[in-house]
């Protein structure tokens, strides 16, 4: 919701700054498929980040598909200009030119783009009829002192107006594929490790309850552990107990010690946890979140 608003945001500054075509459908048209796009490209660097074991081969791999997706987009290179197996694997795996292509044509479509460069011109040709004349545009035709935003399109880039919504198609196609991409991937290619037992322990009323019947530790290996605590030791036994005082309400909460975390890699481990204590107070939600934002 928030990448939603924040793109709103960009697109209407960007838009009319610009000046791009002011009517309402062309507008979220546009907005609409930047999003899809956006989402689209987050989780192609999500597939990148799962399947790397370090921070530098997946920054590394992120700038070479930054460089395929910006080079291959048929802006930087037109799409009748590439190699016929860049064409095949290059330009229709990038989804940048299916958004680039639909987000332009919806810009031009109808337009009408006046020519102040006419073929010939200079005083040898002032007695050349007009009729005679072209524009110095791609798609232009003899006689028109005009190109139509269609014509320029098909030209230049071979972009068709009647491929806009079946781009849109494509770009869901990409979404989802990525998706259960980068589901596989997180299933083929991440591990989970706790390097210290884990002692979790739930506080009522200032006292330990009991949970499971007594069983609070959780091994390494996800198994369980006894370890009976009576029902009257109390929270000052706690660290921590402090900050819980200060929790207006508190009825009850979790404690844990020594909380240790590690992602195993195919060639390293990394561990982003290292004998952290805490406690979550009832109606308090705790997330750990990464750089990019990710839970």
């Amino acid at each position: 919701m928030f990448k939603a608003v924040e793109v709103f945001i960009f697109v209407v500054i960007l838009y009319f700054l610009v000046n791009f075509n002011a009517e309402a459908g062309t507008f979220f048209a546009t907005y609409l498929f930047l999003i899809v796009f956006i989402f689209t490209i987050n989780q192609l660097f999500h597939i990148i980040a799962r399947c790397c074991s370090r921070f530098s081969l997946a920054a590394a791999i992120s700038g070479l598909f930054l460089l395929w997706l910006a080079v291959y987009g048929t802006y930087v290179i037109q799409y009748d200009q590439m190699q016929k197996w860049a064409k095949y694997w290059m330009a229709w795996t990038n989804p940048l030119r299916y958004a680039f292509e639909s987000i332009l044509t919806l810009q031009l479509h109808g337009k009408i783009m006046d020519c102040s460069n006419m073929i010939p011109s200079g005083d040898s040709y002032t007695n050349i009829p007009s009729t005679s004349k072209v524009c110095a545009w791609l798609g232009a035709s003899i006689g028109n002192d005009f190109v139509r935003g269609d014509e320029y399109l098909d030209a230049a880039f071979g972009y068709s107006f009647g491929h806009v919504w079946r781009n849109l198609g494509i770009l869901f196609g990409f979404a989802v594929g990525f998706l259960v991409i980068e589901a596989v991937g997180v299933e083929l290619f991440m591990s989970y490790n706790s390097t210290t037992d884990l002692r979790l322990k739930l506080i009522v009323n200032g006292k330990y309850e009991k949970l499971n019947g007594g069983k609070k530790v959780f091994t390494s290996d996800g198994s369980s552990a006894d370890d009976e605590v009576g029902d009257e030791e109390m929270v000052s036994d706690f660290s921590v107990h402090k900050e819980l005082s200060k929790v207006d309400n508190l009825n009850s909460a979790y404690k844990w010690e020594n909380l240790c975390f590690e992602i195993k890699g195919s060639k390293e481990d990394k561990q982003l946890l290292n004998n952290i204590n805490g406690y979550i107070a009832k109606g308090e939600l705790i997330a750990l979140m990464g750089a990019s934002g990710a839970a």
